[in-house]
């Protein structure tokens, strides 16, 4: 139906402004449809529907929230329906979900099965926020209770369910959302009962009794809370630090000028110079590209004159980077002459979150028409180079 068509078109359209290929298609689209079916009646008949992550996701997430609020504003249009900000939130948790699931499964890892009563977004909270506590599990799948009664559980090492459950196999009661409190002690209970370790970690109690012998408390409640959610906000900063900005990888190796090429795909090839040279792709990343278009159709053409090509790290990504070609004549990506490319960037991600700072500001960049100009007329490196630092402090 119309829904389900517009969830695939969602997926392609993520793919191209987030910069990544998802592996399995089918499934994204399938699971963004569950998602979004009971999602479109809520907001048909505006009921609604809170989301006490909102703020967290907004703060930790940001660069994702900004994609799925422009890829949804035409689908509000379409559809005739207001998109509440509760929703977005839901629905970036979901896509967030889909960019953390492990390329590879080590086969160390536990297999963890997740169970709500019912619901997919309930269940991506969960997911979600066991891969964010722990690193040697892997959560293979998500399923209602329903599903779950047909499920062969022996096929899974342990199960986090939002309900109670009689399993022979280790069984740990979660909730989507989980205090600093909650989540140390399913971490003690989880490294007990699986791997058999205590999981040794100074508690906020002895925090606060070594803080009290070398100064003065004036708000002891206050100040736990804060020790509580400190270690969970530290690891988010750091991720962050992680991650480049627009001129990390936009500088004065990775630009380059040109007046013309034969086609598009010797300008791929051409924009891919910096990163080859540099190291930070192989040979086979641009191979990979070319054949992606070949295969898909220009999907890399995200508007008039600009396109962002790029395929799967595993095609040959070394290191995150990125490269720009300026054209004074535009290549075509189609045979009627309809998509005109003169901007081209180039994009290398060694996994799909690392270059979403860079990619957000770059976003930001050419949404503007204006600077879609400057770029396309500049003469000098040097304006297209201040242009990309402008951008760059942009959160």
């Amino acid at each position: 139906d119309l829904l389900y068509r517009l969830c695939e078109q969602l997926v392609l359209d993520f793919e191209n402004k987030a910069a990544v290929v998802f592996e399995r298609r089918a499934n994204v689209v399938r699971t963004l449809y569950q998602h979004m079916r009971p999602a479109y009646y809520r907001m048909k008949y505006r009921i609604p529907i809170h989301n006490p992550l909102l703020q967290q996701i907004k703060n930790q997430h940001e660069e994702l929230y900004l994609i799925v609020q422009e890829l949804l504003q035409p689908v509000g249009d379409l559809l005739n329906i207001v998109i509440p900000e509760e929703e977005l939130g839901f629905i970036t948790i979901h896509f967030g979900a889909l960019l953390e699931k492990p390329t590879q499964q080590m086969p160390r890892k536990k297999r963890a099965l997740v169970v709500c009563a019912s619901g997919i977004s309930s269940s991506l909270m969960v997911k979600y926020m066991l891969e964010s506590l722990f690193s040697e599990i892997v959560v293979e799948d998500t399923c209602s209770l329903r599903q779950f009664e047909q499920k062969t559980a022996m096929d899974y090492d342990v199960i986090f369910s939002t309900i109670d459950l009689q399993s022979s196999i280790p069984c740990f009661h979660v909730k989507p959302i989980m205090s600093p409190t909650e989540k140390s002690a399913l971490v003690n209970g989880v490294y007990e009962t699986l791997f058999g370790i205590q999981y040794d970690g100074v508690s906020v109690r002895e925090l606060l009794q070594e803080i009290s012998r070398y100064a003065t408390i004036h708000d002891e409640k206050q100040l736990e809370n804060m020790l509580r959610t400190l270690q969970f906000h530290r690891k988010t900063e750091r991720r962050k630090e992680n991650q480049p900005v627009l001129q990390d990888l936009l500088h004065e190796n990775t630009i380059q000028l040109a007046e013309s090429l034969p086609s598009w795909q010797d300008a791929i090839a051409f924009v891919a110079k910096p990163l080859l040279q540099n190291e930070s792709i192989s040979p086979s990343y641009v191979e990979a590209m070319i054949e992606n278009i070949e295969k898909l159709g220009p999907y890399v053409v995200i508007g008039p004159d600009v396109a962002i090509p790029h395929a799967r790290p595993e095609s040959g990504v070394h290191a995150v980077g990125m490269s720009f070609l300026r054209l004074k004549e535009p290549v075509y990506f189609s045979a009627d002459h309809t998509k005109g490319v003169r901007l081209l960037f180039c994009i290398a991600a060694i996994d799909n979150k690392t270059h979403l700072r860079a990619l957000s500001q770059l976003t930001k960049l050419l949404s503007d028409k204006e600077n879609v100009t400057t770029l396309i007329e500049s003469e000098s490196k040097e304006e297209i180079l201040a242009l990309f630092k402008s951008y760059s402090t942009i959160a």
